[in-house]
């Protein structure tokens, strides 16, 4: 059996609409103003209630990122150039590369936490 969560229609239908309407900014050179209008309409979610930290280190570092990293206009822009297809991501062999770390022949990692230096 297929146990790949299917993406319900009004969320592809949204997407997709999205799309649309990124590409009608790139063409008629109004992307910045899409961004602004898709940012300003933004909510910011707060960390769930009920999350479980492994440590009180793990707590305080996802408190500092809260604190320290906001996300702008730009990092919008930047990631839906990424999900539309405009600009490739990163291969995970690069980022692995660049970290320092090699899954040798195992692709997978098996489902376990990737080796830390």
């Amino acid at each position: 059996m297929n146990n790949i969560p299917v993406e319900p229609a009004t969320a592809q239908t949204d997407f997709e609409a999205l799309r649309v309407r990124w590409e009608k900014a790139k063409a008629n050179g109004t992307v910045e103003a899409l961004v602004k209008e898709l940012f300003d309409q933004g909510e910011t979610v707060p960390p769930p209630a009920n999350r479980v930290y492994e440590s009180e280190e793990e707590r305080a570092a996802y408190r500092w990122a809260r604190e320290n990293h906001s996300f702008t206009p730009a990092d919008l822009h930047a990631l839906l150039r990424v999900v539309f297809g405009d600009e490739k991501g990163i291969p995970m062999e690069q980022v692995l590369a660049e970290l320092g770390t090699d899954l040798g022949d195992d692709q997978s990692a098996g489902g376990q936490d990737a080796p830390t230096k």
